[in-house]
């Protein structure tokens, strides 16, 4: 799947270089990473092996929250 396919996505936080978003499509949860802001910053032969963006599929919203926290949370 295309991260196209899972709009409209809802912005759960902008990072420097990207953006995290969320999207709910059929009792499925998924968080899209776009990290394409950092396409202007690489040479085209760079970003022929980069994947600039990425969908990970949850089973449950529970799941997708729990991940989201421990991967975007400010450190303590």
């Amino acid at each position: 799947m295309t991260p196209e396919e899972h709009r409209p996505w809802t912005l759960y936080r902008s990072l420097e270089g990207g953006s995290v978003h969320t999207a709910d499509c059929d009792g499925r949860f998924f968080v899209i990473i776009d990290e394409s802001a950092f396409a202007g910053m690489l040479d085209e032969g760079d970003l022929a092996d980069m994947q600039l963006m990425k969908v990970i599929e949850f089973d449950s919203y529970e799941a997708r929250a729990g991940n989201l926290e421990q991967r975007f949370t400010a450190e303590r």
